[in-house]
């Protein structure tokens, strides 16, 4: 593999760290599936697994960002296919290298053709044949740094130094500084936008939520934190059309699947014909031919009526920052709306010296909350993020005493969780199913940032976790109800 390749490549996957306008989404995507099959196909020359340049490139690459696995290279092949302006990026880079074409010329924008040459500037040629030098046995030092690189590791060591001295700048993370006096003329046409938006429905009428929102979903165990938050991204890929990243740290990712295709035997259109079809009855193989045969019908329906994107990943690295880059990877493929995190309080974060579990967990959660708030998707918007909450025993008690309704001295051991959370939702059940096969609960109002504080709502769960509930106003009780009853 010669030396150009070996610097395209990796010079692709350094674009993926930027964002991209508008007019550029689509291009961004072909460079993404791009760069993803390229890396897997120079990891697949490392003879005998040496840690070769092409090992040190693709390890960085896939220890740091989580480059596509490889079952999701035949999409990645499929969309290179179609993007003809990719082709032509690749077909006339060696005349970038030397000067920067008209962009009319390769059929991309001037700013992505700035930042090639950007990159270039950067001297990145130089950095891997350096690497190459040092795997090679020759050692380099920086006095500056006060490091050796030497060998293989040391190989691998310079590059990511190097790249994290400027090449692979994560803008996703930067949010441009606002000047009231000079936006306040546009708070009307703000306005009007918001209101044309929306919300992103949870399938509780009070709970709408918005770009930007952590919303938690507080409960004990085996009170429907899960289920619930099952049923809100059910509800926004079928019923609004989002895309939702699932990440699955306390099940099993193929019996997540089942169970979102299993919601949707229980959707309103089919008059309550499949309501009969649970996940117990699915898994222990108890459902009646007739409704085997259903099941062909309503994942056929649920392929082609579904139009949002529920995608579930389950990470074999349970640490925080590890996922985000799981996260950043995914929302720089994909329009992302929603994440949906079952749960963050399994998540684990790097300690640094000294630091205890409970602080760590703090850090973490609150990296989360800064996350949520900067990190940009390919719509310009913030993303959603709902995780369930594991409420303590002081906190159910005051439930049961209390029809239902959780507090927020109810979360479990890191109080932090609590403050980050912009909705904070209550789930509280009675126990038994019904010969409906329902199970009846309280959804409850515990956290409103914005202050629309909406109490309780009655709820009944079918077999499968379908929720109904009656509906209520946004502003039937208020702040000061509450404060009057506490």
């Amino acid at each position: 593999m010669d030396d150009f390749s070996l610097e395209f490549a990796h010079l692709f996957h350094c674009l993926l760290r930027h964002d991209h306008s508008e007019a550029e989404k689509d291009r961004a995507a072909g460079v993404v599936a791009w760069a993803g099959n390229n890396l897997i196909n120079l990891r697949a020359c490392c003879v005998n697994d040496e840690l070769t340049l092409v090992g040190i490139v693709w390890d960085f690459a896939y220890k740091q960002h989580s480059l596509p696995t490889l079952d999701s290279v035949n999409d990645a092949v499929a969309l290179l296919d179609k993007s003809a302006e990719v082709v032509a990026l690749i077909n006339n880079y060696r005349e970038i290298r030397s000067e920067l074409v008209p962009h009319d010329a390769l059929g991309m924008g001037p700013v992505l053709a700035a930042k090639i040459v950007a990159f270039e500037r950067a001297k990145l040629g130089l950095y891997l044949r350096q690497a190459v030098m040092i795997n090679g046995g020759t050692a380099k030092e920086d006095k500056r740094l006060g490091r050796r690189y030497e060998g293989p590791k040391g190989a691998l060591n310079y590059i990511m130094d190097k790249l994290e001295e400027g090449i692979l700048i994560d803008r996703t993370g930067v949010v441009q500084p606002i000047i009231v006096q000079k936006e306040a003329g546009e708070l009307g046409e703000r306005y009007d936008y918001l209101k044309s938006r929306g919300h992103l429905p949870s399938g509780i009428d009070a709970l709408p939520l918005y770009p930007g929102d952590l919303c938690g979903i507080l409960g004990y165990s085996g009170g429907g934190k899960s289920t619930l938050g099952r049923f809100i991204v059910y509800q926004m890929a079928a019923m609004a059309d989002k895309n939702i990243l699932v990440i699955s740290l306390e099940n099993d990712a193929e019996v997540e699947r089942d169970k979102y295709l299993l919601l949707h035997c229980h959707h309103p259109k089919w008059g309550g014909e499949f309501d009969a079809i649970s996940y117990e009855r699915f898994l222990t193989g108890a459902l009646l031919p007739v409704e085997r045969k259903a099941l062909d019908l309503i994942a056929q329906d649920f392929a082609d009526t579904v139009s949002g994107r529920i995608t579930i990943l389950q990470p074999s690295d349970s640490t925080w920052e590890s996922l985000k880059h799981l996260v950043e990877l995914h929302s720089s493929r994909h329009q992302l709306d929603v994440l949906f995190i079952d749960y963050l309080q399994m998540l684990e974060s790097r300690s640094t010296r000294g630091e205890d579990t409970r602080s760590q967990m703090t850090r973490m959660i609150k990296d989360v909350r800064r996350f949520g708030l900067t990190h940009r998707t390919l719509s310009g918007h913030p993303m959603v993020i709902i995780s369930p909450i594991q409420g303590n025993e002081a906190g159910k008690k005051f439930a049961e005493d209390h029809e239902g309704r959780w507090d927020l001295s109810g979360v479990n051991d890191v109080k932090e969780m609590s403050r980050s959370c912009t909705q904070l939702v209550g789930t509280f059940t009675y126990g038994d199913h019904d010969p409906q096969g329902n199970l009846e609960g309280v959804i409850s109002c515990v956290k409103s940032r914005d202050g629309i504080y909406w109490g309780q709502v009655p709820y009944k769960q079918t077999c499968a976790g379908w929720i109904h509930t009656d509906r209520i106003a946004h502003n039937e009780i208020t702040l000061d109800d509450i404060l009057d009853e506490v």
